[in-house]
């Protein structure tokens, strides 16, 4: 059974804002097949609550109000502005409302909910039924998050509405935002503002060029080239040493990189998972140290962000596989950590990969207080973690971050710094520049203790 249809004919009202909530809303009006709750309602919602304990009471609530709850929860999961519902019962009939970023999008999630209570209601066969309730949850996620804006967007817009700065989306340009206060307009696309220099844009959505830029200009940066195939890569590696990184020339997020490579058969299974990714795929020599996120904005240094590979500990019972899905299930219980954390996907052969490199596998126990790392490197984007460390950042390598941001006309950057020693300026610690991001990830930093506000409030500048 779909519960990601819309009724024909349904009973749906708009209200403006501040009729229902600060936001406009959408009203359905519906014959609630729980006006009448049958008893084995309470263990309905005791297996409901066991899958989605993050969005749920663990006090029984009335169908109603579990249509409500999953539905404010849906909406700000993913990225509504302004989550607020209810419900109000008119005779036989019940009216569930929802705060609307986009209409669609509401109606979506309030008809699902609805859906997805009545079939419990009507259900037999629990287990299967919340399994069929999982996995079409997957399917609104998709359909929700093309109508609402991107967690980048809802920062700054989360940061407009403090201000009184009108937002609206750019007609026919997709994940673009206009953002004015008074006489002053500025349009972002994520993080980008626009009219950034397209030179810049396009020097560092290319690595190797950004690292003979940065060489050029006397600037720290790990040697890498460019290599054709396994073979290539093996005869290069030798003037190199090991450990060697392997990524994609034009790819972000963490996409199709390993590290690590010790060995000429871990080179050519870290080619062919780059090849997987772009064309063109780049050796690089590995540094020592912390990988650190830096933010630049507008010529300052913001936050300095350590970024942690994703890692399990043992506690010499558990196989890594279900170390993983603790730690999956901890970030789901976290507010933050669930809107901006990946999950990890045990199944990512990157991870399995890894693991061999250590000679471990999904299935291997590690001793209690073991850690065990799944991956090489630490972007968010991939399920790393991260630490603000603003406070350890030694001047001089937040100085170089800002040169290395005007050094190609930009005035947002994420700097990738790699380095043992944050608090000691890059000439003595060997610290180097890794990559440069004309679009840098507010998640991680969020999640290293700004609020979404405060962050989105410096990004807009207005």
């Amino acid at each position: 059974m779909s519960l990601l249809s819309i009724p024909p004919n349904q009973q749906c009202r708009r209200y403006a804002a501040g009729v229902l909530c600060q936001r406009p809303a959408l009203a359905i009006t519906t014959r609630f097949a729980a006006n009448s709750s049958p008893a084995h309602w309470p263990a309905a919602y005791a297996a409901l609550y066991r899958r989605l304990p993050y969005w749920l009471s663990d006090s029984t609530l009335s169908p109603q109000q579990t249509v409500v709850a999953l539905s404010r929860a849906i909406y700000q999961q993913y990225n509504g502005i302004q989550a607020a519902a209810g419900c109000h019962d008119e005779g036989q009939q019940s009216t569930f409302w929802l705060a609307i970023t986009h209409s669609r999008a509401s109606r979506l999630i309030v008809n699902f909910c609805i859906a997805a209570v009545e079939s419990l209601l009507a259900s037999n066969t629990l287990e299967p039924t919340l399994d069929d309730i999982a996995k079409q949850l997957q399917k609104l996620r998709e359909m929700v998050r093309s109508l609402h804006p991107d967690y980048q967007a809802r920062i700054l817009i989360l940061a407009a509405i403090e201000q009184g700065i009108s937002w609206r989306a750019v007609a026919h340009m997709p994940r673009w935002w206009q953002f004015t206060l008074g006489n002053q307009t500025r349009y972002f696309f994520e993080t980008l503002p626009g009219g950034e220099p397209r030179f810049g844009l396009a020097v560092i959505g290319n690595k190797l060029a950004t690292s003979q830029i940065l060489r050029d200009a006397g600037l720290p940066t790990p040697n890498n080239e460019l290599v054709r195939n396994p073979q290539h890569a093996a005869e290069r590696a030798a003037s190199y040493g090991w450990p060697l990184v392997v990524k994609p020339v034009d790819r972000g997020c963490g996409r199709g990189v390993s590290t690590n490579i010790r060995s000429a058969s871990a080179l050519a299974a870290a080619f062919a998972h780059a090849a997987k990714f772009s064309t063109n795929v780049l050796i690089e020599q590995q540094l020592e140290g912390h990988d650190y996120r830096l933010l630049v904005v507008r010529g300052q240094l913001i936050a300095a962000t350590r970024r942690d590979p994703p890692a399990v500990v043992g506690d010499g019972r558990q196989t890594i596989a279900a170390l993983i899905d603790n730690l999956n299930q901890q970030r789901l219980m976290d507010d933050v950590k669930r809107r901006y954390l990946k999950q990890i996907d045990s199944a990512d052969s990157a991870i399995s990969a890894y693991l061999a490199q250590q000679q471990l596998n999904l299935d291997s126990v590690p001793a209690a207080g073991e850690k065990i790392l799944l991956r090489g490197n630490a972007n968010i984007s991939t399920g790393g973690e991260p630490l603000d460390v603003t406070a350890q950042l030694h001047p001089d390598v937040a100085k170089l971050a800002i040169a290395v941001t005007a050094k190609f006309g930009l005035s947002i950057a994420g700097v990738d710094y790699m380095t043992r020693d944050l608090s000691r300026s890059w000439r003595d610690s060997g610290g180097a520049i890794i990559e440069v991001n004309a679009t840098p990830g507010l998640d991680l930093h969020v999640v290293g203790g700004f609020t979404e506000t405060a962050l989105g409030k410096i990004i807009l500048g207005l």
